[in-house]
């Protein structure tokens, strides 16, 4: 589960960087992609479960220190 939702969370970066990008462009992004508003909501999709493991595998209180052991150094 944790490796889908991490594909999950990579594609909704993806899309978000193009949308980003394409601001730079005579593109109006809004008119032409209108679903282009649910990225929005997209983080909720793998932000909430995030929230739930970090409490499933560190208890409720987590130092700093627990969360960066999890983090990629760079």
């Amino acid at each position: 589960m944790t490796r889908l939702l991490g594909i999950v969370g990579l594609i909704g970066f993806f899309c978000a960087l193009f949308v980003h990008l394409l601001t730079f462009s005579q593109v109006e992004i809004e008119l032409q992609m209108p679903k282009v508003w649910f990225l929005h909501v997209g983080i909720f999709i793998v932000f909430l479960p995030f929230i739930i493991s970090i409490r499933d595998n560190f208890g409720t209180n987590p130092t700093h220190k627990e969360l960066l052991s999890i983090m990629p150094v760079w």
